[in-house]
């Protein structure tokens, strides 16, 4: 389309210059031609006459306004006509791609023995500090000889027949991190087949049993005189609880300075429905290279604490870095998990 454009822009510039060219010619016969009369160099009546050559160039001129005007129209025309193809092409390369995407997860889900698979994830076992996930898949087709083992979390789990459906139960420990999809191993007659299970969970998946504070912040007001910082701002927190029988004991918001804590504030956990404000109005000593960081810190009567980070400071630039960073803490204060 732009090379077709160009080229009737190209026509048209042509056209124009060569009208103008010769309407300029035309002007300066005219011209000189008064001024001959003027000078007696020709007689007066002549001045009404024509000659041949300027009559074939007012019929130029006139042919070279109509042919541009008609290359306008046409230059119009043809790009609406180049825009709206270029609108069915996207359109239909949309299309295709809807197309194809929807063939191949048929195909896929063709070429698969799973005919149903689920899972649910029961409660965390205070004790052990881990919950178990059931799995529960039906094949299309099997017999009294198939064998079908659950891959999950490293763990490979044979799953047990129970008339048209197997059954298995992965232990998540708490603190681990499930990096890959579950996946179903069906050996059947010495053959062996593995569909993945893509609606499994991945990740820290313990995290969705776990309390935790939801904090959000305004825009910081800080000032810098003499060596000396000073911040202010307002944070809100929102407590949520995940679990029936999981609870939390104590939230704080805690502030740092290069890792050493100095200032360790309570959280109401009094309504778990309102939010609960922490205002900050303080003046720092922070050199260069210092860092200033907040985070909050969620204790449960699993014996477990919740970190998550939510802003660090620069002294070097007086500047304010949101971060998101969650670890999740021993009694010890050892790290079980970070990311």
């Amino acid at each position: 389309m732009a090379t077709i454009s160009i080229f009737i822009l190209v026509i048209f510039g042509v056209t124009s210059l060569a009208a103008l060219i010769a309407l300029l010619v035309y002007y300066a016969r005219y011209r000189r031609h008064i001024s001959r009369v003027m000078n007696g160099e020709e007689a007066s009546s002549d001045k009404r006459i024509s000659s041949p050559s300027e009559t074939a160039l007012s019929v130029l001129i006139i042919l070279l306004l109509v042919w541009n005007g008609f290359s306008l129209v046409q230059f119009s025309i043809v790009n609406n006509e180049l825009n709206d193809m270029e609108y069915r092409m996207t359109q239909i390369s949309r299309d295709l791609t809807i197309y194809s995407n929807e063939i191949n997860d048929q195909i896929s889900r063709s070429g698969s023995l799973v005919r149903e698979a689920y899972f649910v994830q029961n409660e965390i076992d205070k004790a052990k500090r881990e919950f178990v996930m059931d799995f529960e898949v039906r094949l299309k087709e099997f017999s009294d000889s198939t064998e079908v083992y659950l891959n999950y979390d490293n763990q490979r789990i044979r799953m047990e027949k129970d008339g048209d459906k197997f059954t298995a139960s992965a232990n998540i420990r708490l603190g681990e991190c499930v990096y890959d999809f579950a996946t179903v191993e069906i050996i059947n007659n010495g053959i062996t087949r593995i569909d993945t299970l893509y609606d499994t969970p991945t990740g820290p998946v313990w995290k969705d049993f776990l309390p935790q504070v939801y904090a959000s912040k305004l825009p910081w007001e800080i000032k810098q005189k003499n060596g000396k910082v000073e911040i202010k701002d307002e944070m809100k927190f929102r407590m949520v609880e995940h679990s029936e029988n999981i609870h939390m004991t104590a939230a704080y918001l805690v502030t740092e300075i290069n890792g050493t804590e100095i200032e360790r504030q309570p959280i109401s956990l009094s309504s778990y429905d309102d939010e609960y404000t922490i205002k900050i109005a303080k003046t720092y000593d922070l050199k260069s290279t210092d860092i200033l960081t907040f985070y909050t810190i969620t204790e449960t009567d699993l014996g477990l604490s919740y970190k998550s980070l939510m802003v660090t400071y620069s002294g070097e630039d007086v500047t304010e870095n949101n971060v998101s960073a969650e670890q999740l803490l021993d009694s010890d204060g050892s790290v079980l998990y970070s990311e």
